[in-house]
């Protein structure tokens, strides 16, 4: 009896991990307005009553409750915003504290140092830039300029980067593996090689890589093809991945799995 109540304690605790996870996931995609308020609703209600389940009632405090508000700031803006800027903010607010010597006023004065970096950061930042389109982009190279000449031809301006911004929310840099829009249908992936602006036009070169294997939540790719240019609209995420022995293990986000 013992060891079959420390093996369903084992399995509620992993299927409670897995819950949260999902859950996770979710809040990841509620970030672009592609989850709905009903759907992390749910997900956090089932995920509560499985740690219970697993743990007991007495394991959970305050913060157990506050990621119910989660489903309703999607409710009501449509979208959650990513707040764990403001967690790596701590260490702002600590530079300033440990500097500061006015003993008087000192809540104050740290207060006034970092409210100041804030507003500088808002007027200067490249980062808050969303533009959709190469992320400071800079003049080619002599062997990638006559590379692009001879794809586009002469007398166009173009310009290169080691990141873009392909769409709202999302970004790749040189040697990132993406998913891209397959042109049967579906998805594929490659990886990235270079980015360049043409005539006004963003495009990105990609090595294409051939699937192995696929499951629910990850799938194996090894390189296969020749490199192709591809307009950056056809990029659908950046994606998790680990290589070992020339195979790509991709993780599936929820955006790619219809979840």
């Amino acid at each position: 009896m013992r060891t079959v109540a420390a093996t369903d304690a084992v399995l509620h605790a992993c299927q409670a991990f897995i819950m949260l996870v999902t859950l996770v996931d979710m809040l990841v995609e509620a970030q672009h307005g592609r989850c709905s308020a009903i759907q992390i609703a749910t997900a956090t209600q089932a995920f509560l009553e499985m740690f219970a389940q697993a743990f007991g009632v007495d394991e959970m405090f305050l913060k157990f409750h506050l990621i119910l508000h989660h489903a309703l700031t999607v409710a009501r803006y449509g979208w959650s915003p990513n707040t764990m800027a403001l967690e790596r903010k701590h260490k702002s607010i600590l530079q300033y504290g440990v500097l500061n010597n006015n003993l008087k006023n000192y809540g104050g004065a740290v207060l006034r140092e970092v409210l100041n970096k804030s507003l500088h950061t808002l007027d200067t930042a490249p980062w808050l830039n969303m533009d959709v389109g190469l992320i400071d982009p800079r003049l080619p190279s002599k062997r990638l300029a006559a590379c692009l000449t001879g794809f586009f031809g002469e007398g166009v301006e173009h310009f290169t980067a080691y990141s873009v911004r392909y769409n709202a929310f999302s970004k790749c840099s040189c040697g990132d593996l993406v998913a891209k829009r397959a042109s049967a249908g579906g998805w594929c992936v490659a990886r990235v090689l270079f980015l360049a602006c043409s005539a006004g036009e963003t495009y990105v070169d990609l090595q294409p890589f051939e699937l192995q294997a696929y499951s629910e939540t990850y799938s194996t790719w090894r390189e296969a093809g020749m490199p192709f240019l591809a307009d950056t609209d056809d990029l659908l995420e950046t994606l998790i991945y680990s290589v070992r022995s020339g195979v790509a293990t991709v993780l599936h986000p929820l955006s790619l799995t219809g979840a």
